[in-house]
């Protein structure tokens, strides 16, 4: 199969040969996808091809460079979502896959393999079925790529349209909690992009070698490069054993713990007789066996981990001294294609997991040192090769004391540096901790919250730190859950509830001179997807139909000046274009915008950042008016303040939203005499 051309794009027959002759008719979203990427691939290559490939050389010595840990940072805080993890999907995470797969080889002139076809149509069968909708922690790694295929695509789409260079940031939630997903997932993430990275340059390498004479490499690196295939399914296969280890002992220590054990009178006269062993030992051993094993699976996954970052940090610097090659191989179509699409997944990446609270406060501390140790480790792979910063913060959920998050930083910082004594100068970030907040209790009580970790950031601060500083390097941002809120009180308190918590927030930021430093996150989950956190196709659309008949009703009823302003009136901002504040979306509304046409998708990042910075900007401004006591607009600034937060105030509305609570609750959860006498009819019952 040859490369497609810009001409392929506007011929119909082509058109049908490219796509419809293997993907079957129904897959109008994938076609879609298929000829946006072949469009902007044929774009960039023009582009190349027209300048003698300068801009191409412009963009490689960018993607080719090496990563720092202050643009990464700063990409963080200015990111416009958190793209969170859940098993609530429409459609198959393998069906996806396996029409990315496709889509990539044909733009690349491969036509798909039958084994490709084959699995794709059990993965569509089993789609219907829905025995592959719901995703494990292993297709994860799946995800993250098809994510970042899709932002990746969305900003190539930026860029060609004269919007200039908007790298993608990928903010991916990962549960550490222990209750769906191993503590080692984060390795999996990292190492699915690591792969996908090292595979996209040794693909453009080897065809720069094929197509041009003159270029040399090592026979050390064209030798691992041949063997990647074979490695890349023992890294894989690693990792499944580490998942099935993991999920093993956490079922033997959850099924009997040692002091539970009790052995029958019999094997007690035998273990005194020394013919019968103690089942308590005998457990003790079992799990020590396990634990080694574990420990010597780590230690090979540190290691093919630092292997794969060492490989993709000499890929890129091989390459980096290559611009002049490929800039002169313009002419050849798949060699400019692979590299006009090449960007650095890594630089676009970066880890956010979640922990609960309970972890930390736990007796066993093993669970929560467990994780400060691989959140490190990541970083400081990272850090190690040209990557910081792979995971800048960490979520803490069902957070109510702050004694826990003032654990969690002690650790991280003794962490560190244990870290710096054996390898001093490298680029480790100071993971950033987020509380989230999720129930009634919690959101009332954040100003006390946030005064006892000021307190700590006063007391930890180092010599000559700013208290503030030190604060704005332990937090990064307060996280609320609107959707935990809206299930405890119904959603339109909840959503009142939210707006108080964020104009206490503000205050409280802008009393501490922090208000342009501390985000507001807010969590759309399943509940918030029906409410705000959703993608409104109408957004932003005509109001009003323009036909003949429809001029005739508006002359006779409306006028001159009303009927002129029916031209140009838009349906509401809704979903996620509204609101200003930093939001998650989860696998549902994530998936939904993927399958957006990729102009649509950019479009719509467009209008959230936009969104995102002026009501930032404006939050900022009453923050800095209210904050200065001096000022005459002090007053001034609490009531802009108040509008942008909390809105109007209604005592009619306080007074609706006090007896919807309560209907609220008692449609769902009942009153407490209905849990006493559901108690009392199930003991007779029983």
């Amino acid at each position: 199969m040859r490369v497609p051309l810009q001409e392929d794009l506007h011929d119909e027959n082509i058109r049908r040969k490219l796509f419809g002759e293997f993907l079957p008719d129904s897959s109008g979203v994938y076609r879609q996808r298929f000829f946006d990427r072949l469009a902007i691939a044929e774009d960039f290559c023009t582009l190349a091809r027209n300048d003698g490939g300068k801009s191409l050389a412009r963009t490689l010595e960018r993607e080719f460079f090496k990563d720092s840990l202050a643009r990464r940072e700063e990409a963080f805080r200015r990111r416009l979502f958190d793209r969170t993890v859940h098993p609530t999907q429409l459609y198959s995470i393998k069906t996806e896959a396996g029409y990315d797969a496709i889509i990539h080889g044909m733009i690349r002139g491969t036509e798909p393999s039958r084994a490709q076809l084959n699995g794709l149509a059990r993965s569509l069968i089993n789609e219907f079925l829905g025995l592959n909708v719901a995703i494990n922690s292993n297709e994860e790694a799946d995800e993250i790529l098809i994510d970042l295929d899709a932002h990746v695509s969305a900003e190539l789409c930026t860029e060609i349209d004269g919007g200039g260079p908007a790298p993608a940031f990928l903010s991916f939630w990962g549960d550490w909690d222990g209750s769906n997903r191993p503590s080692g997932q984060g390795h999996r993430l990292l190492g699915s992009v690591l792969l996908q990275n090292v595979q996209r340059m040794t693909r453009l390498l080897q065809m720069l070698m094929v197509r041009d004479a003159s270029v040399r490499i090592s026979p050390d690196l064209q030798g691992e490069m041949e063997r990647l295939q074979m490695k890349t399914r023992r890294f894989i296969e690693l990792l499944n054993q580490i998942n099935g280890l993991t999920h093993q002992l956490e079922k033997r220590y959850r099924g009997i713990l040692p002091f539970h054990a009790q052995a029958g009178a019999l094997r007690r006269i035998g273990m005194s007789l020394h013919v019968a062993s103690d089942p308590v030992t005998t457990l003790w051993y079992h799990n020590d066996r396990l634990e080694r094993r574990m420990l010597e699976l780590r230690r090979k996954r540190k290691e093919a981990l630092e292997y794969y970052g060492s490989l993709n940090k000499r890929l890129r610097k091989e390459l980096h001294g290559l611009i002049p090659a490929i800039q002169r191989n313009v002419g050849d179509p798949a060699l400019l294609r692979e590299a006009v699409l090449y960007r650095d997944l890594l630089q676009r990446t970066v880890i956010t997991p979640r922990i609960q609270q309970n972890m930390v406060t736990a007796q066993d501390q093993f669970a929560i040192d467990t994780t400060v140790f691989n959140i490190t480790e990541l970083n400081e792979i990272g850090a190690r090769y040209g990557n910081p910063g792979v995971v800048l913060a960490l979520q803490v959920s069902m957070s109510t004391r702050p004694e826990a998050l003032i654990a969690i930083d002690r650790k991280f910082l003794a962490r560190r540096e244990h870290v710096h004594r054996d390898s001093p100068g490298l680029e480790m970030p100071s993971v950033w901790l987020v509380p989230l907040f999720e129930d009634v209790a919690a959101v009332k009580g954040l100003t006390g919250y946030l005064n006892k970790l000021w307190e700590h950031a006063l007391q930890s601060r180092r010599l000559n730190q700013e208290t503030g500083d030190r604060f704005a390097a332990l937090i990064a941002e307060v996280f609320i859950a609107g959707s935990d809120l809206s299930q405890n009180v119904g959603q339109p308190a909840g959503a009142r509830f939210y707006r108080q918590a964020k104009y206490e927030l503000m205050h409280w930021l802008a009393e501490h001179g922090l208000a342009g430093r501390i985000r507001l996150k807010m969590g759309s989950g399943e509940p918030m997807q029906r409410q705000g956190g959703y993608y409104g196709e109408l957004s932003g659309v005509p109001a009003f139909v323009q036909s003949e008949h429809a001029s005739r009703r508006f002359a006779g009823a409306l006028r001159a000046s009303t009927r002129r302003s029916t031209m140009y009136a838009t349906t509401p901002m809704m979903g996620v274009f509204s609101g200003g504040d930093l939001r998650t979306f989860q696998s549902a509304i994530a998936e939904r915008i993927r399958h957006l046409p990729v102009r649509q998708l950019t479009q719509l990042l467009h209008h959230i950042a936009d969104q995102q910075r002026k009501h930032r900007s404006d939050l900022i401004r009453a923050c800095e008016e209210f904050a200065e006591s001096r000022s005459k607009s002090t007053a001034r600034g609490k009531q802009t303040l108040e509008r942008l937060t909390i809105g109007t105030e209604s005592k009619e509305l306080d007074a609706f939203l006090e007896v919807l609570t309560q209907n609220f609750r008692q449609i769902l959860y009942g009153r407490d005499e209905d849990v006493v006498g559901l108690h009392v009819i199930s003991y007779f019952i029983a």
